[in-house]
């Protein structure tokens, strides 16, 4: 059952704590009273798809936290336990909303619009030739710093760019091996940046987060 749902920064709501005694728990309200707005996110702290738009205007994250009572014959407590996680009376759901993934969604989009329209100019499938795999490489050789990711995505640019220049000039060699140069440069600095210590990785890097 729940028991408390604390938001902090979501939509309209700078912060509220909300404790549900037990039995039946009705929200009412006039439209626009913020009924929708706790919905959202509750499920969002029950893993529903994030948005942007969640996060209220001037602030860098939301955060949902859903604390549920648990009995202790509930079949949740196998699942729990099928996956490692220790909980006692009291299980805590937290969400984290972040507004800088709007900005890594936009700069996506602004990619896939200039590969169809100002480089290939149409669509097709697999248009994008591992480009996701050279993205992957910028982030890894720019130290996962914006500033070293920018320098590297010059690097990669100019690397795509001289597979057309050596090509025009006309030098006896399978065009296939141009083709090749951006993508053996990528290998090589994935190579480079697993070798250095740490690579700069954050240290949460693709670890689930349990508290």
């Amino acid at each position: 059952m729940l028991s408390r749902l604390s938001i902090r920064d979501i939509v309209l709501i700078d912060r509220l704590d909300i404790d549900f005694a037990d039995g039946l728990a009705v929200l009412t309200g006039e439209t626009g009273a913020g009924k929708s707005i706790l919905l959202d996110a509750f499920a969002l702290a029950l893993g529903a798809r994030g948005d942007q738009a969640l996060v209220r205007q001037g602030v860098e994250q939301g955060q949902v936290i859903a604390a549920f009572e648990v009995a202790r014959n509930h079949p949740a407590r196998k699942l729990l336990k099928a996956n490692d996680i220790v909980a006692d009376d009291e299980l805590i759901l937290r969400r984290v909303q972040f507004a800088a993934i709007m900005a890594g969604g936009v700069l996506g989009g602004i990619s896939g619009g200039t590969l169809v329209l100002a480089q290939v100019g149409t669509f097709a499938e697999g248009m994008s030739a591992g480009r996701g795999f050279i993205a992957i490489a910028i982030v890894a050789l720019g130290r996962w710093n914006p500033i070293g990711a920018a320098a590297a995505a010059v690097i990669f640019g100019a690397a795509s760019a001289l597979q057309f220049l050596f090509q025009a000039m006309g030098w006896h060699a399978p065009y296939q091996l141009f083709l090749a140069f951006p993508y053996v440069l990528t290998l090589a600095a994935l190579a480079f940046a697993g070798s250095a210590r740490h690579g700069g990785a954050p240290a949460a890097l693709g670890r689930a987060r349990i508290e």
